[in-house]
């Protein structure tokens, strides 16, 4: 019998058999680190706390589901049978918030028992968030200043209720998925999961930029099944596609996305090079279509409700230079984290 110490009596072997050794409320210590038990903070009580909170971001997107329901079915009886919202406007939503639903619970509760793929998946998405909360963040201040211009700081009220609104938005775009980050980025968070939950992962021997960049491509793949909602609208090259059309140039994207997600999970080299051909692609005919073609034929190629397309036309109708460093800020930002994450791909084995 053996006693192990640390300053106390942390657990005590017990058996010996088959070539292993049992032990009594021991820590294990990571299996493929250098932190022991004495070296690490327990975070279980942190991974309970933001589990929950996980969880009940899951449970209100739920609520939203059934919520969204009854407000198509509340616009149509309140507009005679012709609803300012329709199935294919109210669906995509309803689309988001199941599989958020689905993904936040489950997360959350493997983040209370202290899963490694939870804190892996996660630090992963919290990241992704975190960066589209930001540029989210940007993209709404300059819309807001575009439609009230210098007018909403003539009165105090407007401006009080546009930081507001601000305030709330940046929590829960910006805020959150920060304190995502932090936490679970925390050595001691992994230790705690290598701790208590002894199994080797899944995703042990995946690095959080390569977890990161497979969610891309699955978020990209599950926006695609959104697409008929906006009539398959898809700009190529100074001219815009919709409807069947559109609908195959989508199932195009589609099979890539699809064979990026394999090729990067198996590491294969040619799949970066692929990704970055079609990014490459990609930002110029975005680009290019946002040089040429006005904003009011993008609404028109969308054929959305009448009640939404009026909304969009009051919020004000964006310059062409504005869609243009729209897309060069978007597609310079996707085609700088490719290069970056280039490094991660070759690195593994």
């Amino acid at each position: 019998m053996h006693t192990f110490h640390s300053g106390r009596v942390v657990g005590r072997v017990h058996t010996l058999h088959a070539g292993r050794v049992g032990f009594s409320n021991f820590e294990f210590p990571p299996h493929n680190g250098c932190m022991g038990p004495a070296n690490y903070r327990d975070r279980s009580t942190g991974l309970i706390v933001f589990g929950v909170v996980e969880i009940l971001i899951g449970a209100i997107a739920a609520l939203l589901v059934p919520l969204m329901v009854l407000v198509l079915l509340a616009s149509r009886s309140l507009d005679g049978g012709q609803g300012s919202m329709d199935l294919a406007t109210a669906l995509p939503s309803m689309v988001i918030y199941a599989v958020a639903a689905v993904f936040f619970i489950a997360v959350g509760i493997g983040s209370i028992t202290a899963r490694r793929w939870a804190r892996a998946l996660m630090l992963s998405l919290s990241w992704l968030g975190l960066i589209t909360g930001i540029m989210t963040m940007v993209v709404l201040c300059l819309v807001i200043v575009q439609y009230f211009g210098v007018s909403m700081f003539a009165g105090l009220p407007e401006l009080a209720l546009i930081l507001a609104v601000l305030a709330i938005i940046g929590f829960f775009y910006v805020a959150l998925p920060l304190a995502f980050v932090l936490f679970y980025r925390s050595e001691d968070v992994a230790a705690t999961c290598r701790a208590r939950d002894p199994n080797p992962s899944w995703l042990d021997d995946t690095q959080p930029q390569i977890v990161s960049l497979v969610l891309v491509y699955v978020l990209g793949l599950a926006s695609v099944l959104l697409m008929p909602a906006y009539h398959f609208i898809f700009p190529l090259f100074g001219t815009i596609l919709d409807g069947w059309t559109g609908a195959g140039a989508w199932l195009a994207v589609a099979v890539l996305l699809c064979y990026l997600i394999v090729a990067t999970v198996r590491s294969d080299p040619p799949g970066w090079s692929v990704a970055m051909i079609a990014s490459v692609v990609a930002a110029l005919s975005w680009t290019v279509t946002a040089a040429v073609v006005p904003y009011a034929r993008w609404l028109e190629h969308m054929e959305l409700p009448p009640a939404q397309s009026d909304l969009m036309v009051g919020l004000g109708a964006p310059s062409g230079i504005a869609l243009v460093l729209l897309s060069v800020v978007v597609w310079a930002s996707w085609i700088a984290y490719l290069v970056y994450i280039r490094t991660f791909l070759l690195d593994r084995p």
